[in-house]
């Protein structure tokens, strides 16, 4: 696994010969987008995870790692309509969810930021991520009390893993 090693030049070279005996392998697509990315050229990996996108467009995991690369080069918008479509796809993901709120807040959009943490506590009520990200929200909003609920919530799941 050249990529979760971080050998990006051989994993990208990888998926180049096995994307010239099967033009449309999505996975080949997928995994050289990431490649691409991570060795500095975001609109390349862009490119490429849309096209992967083409061949599998019902793919959360492409839509999300799109919604990554677009978070990180600051299309906020852009980042935010793919997590909610990833979402649409696999509900139950809680990262993702988490990673649409941070998105939400990012835009200033602290209502829907606060309605995602509490969908992403609904589904995974041990997800201590989404409690704490839900406690820095309601801290900045002057809710100290509920605030302070979360964060204990957060140090009990921590307790746990």
């Amino acid at each position: 696994d050249h990529l979760g090693r971080g050998q990006y030049v051989e994993a990208v070279l990888l998926c180049e010969r096995v994307l010239a005996a099967v033009p449309d392998a999505a996975d080949a697509l997928h995994i050289s987008a990431l490649a691409t990315f991570r060795q500095g050229d975001p609109a390349g990996g862009i490119d490429r995870l849309v096209r992967a996108l083409e061949l599998q467009p019902e793919n959360p995991d492409l839509l999300a790692n799109l919604a990554l690369m677009q978070l990180e080069t600051g299309e906020l918008e852009a980042a935010a309509d793919c997590f909610a479509a990833a979402l649409d796809l696999a509900p139950g993901d809680a990262v993702t969810r988490l990673r649409l709120g941070l998105t939400l807040h990012k835009l200033g959009r602290a209502d829907e930021s606060e309605k995602t943490y509490r969908e992403a506590i609904r589904r995974a009520p041990d997800f201590a991520p989404a409690h704490y990200n839900l406690a820095v929200l309601l801290e900045a909003r002057g809710a100290a009390e509920e605030a302070l609920t979360e964060f204990e919530t957060t140090q009990i799941g921590r307790a746990h893993v």
